[in-house]
């Protein structure tokens, strides 16, 4: 029962964008009930999309720094990164 990570594949992006849904879902029923849900649904009516879509774009551009953690062989977390090579430095860490 070891969690164990490793680069994402291209069949695991899905999995993890249902992931990320459902990790933000707290986050956007808080903002449904501090704004309304008239006002929700014009600022944030495609919420889950764009979530999703930011996994997948992540992917697409730096498939190298998206990784999976596995439990059992089943994906249970991703993270994604971008390595600033520069500064020598990782920024936008996001762990699910």
């Amino acid at each position: 029962m070891m969690i164990k990570a490793r680069l994402a594949r291209g069949e695991d992006i899905e999995f993890a964008c249902k992931i990320a849904v459902k990790a933000w879902k707290p986050i956007y029923d808080n903002y449904r009930k501090l704004l309304g849900d008239e006002l929700f649904e014009i600022l944030h009516r495609d919420w889950r999309e764009r979530k999703a879509e930011e996994v997948r774009d992540h992917y697409r551009r730096y498939p190298e720094w998206v990784l999976v953690t596995e439990k059992d062989g089943q994906v249970v977390g991703f993270i994604t990164f971008i390595l600033d090579r520069k500064e020598g430095s990782v920024r936008s860490v996001t762990m699910r």
